[in-house]
């Protein structure tokens, strides 16, 4: 992995001062999501996504399971080699 990505990837980790979820837990959950319902207008309706699943998290705050978070980190690498 390239120092940049790294780097970039624990802006992303960084735990935010109010003691809330990271963003890359955030995004890790909100694209989680969006694979498993696939909706049909998911960039139109990405805000929606992220508020639900914030307003969830703010609710019920739980850390994902370990084969979900292998599973996201899958999903993350697989689109990071698509992009290159």
């Amino acid at each position: 992995m390239s120092a940049q990505l790294e780097e970039a990837k624990q802006f992303l980790k960084s735990a935010p001062a109010d003691g809330s979820a990271s963003l890359y837990d955030h995004l890790s959950k909100v694209l989680l999501k969006i694979v498993l319902e696939r909706p049909e207008n998911a960039n139109q309706q990405f805000e929606e996504i992220s508020s639900a699943v914030r307003a969830t998290s703010l609710k019920t705050p739980q850390p994902l399971p370990e084969e979900v978070t292998v599973s996201t980190k899958n999903f993350a690498a697989m689109q990071i080699n698509a992009l290159r």
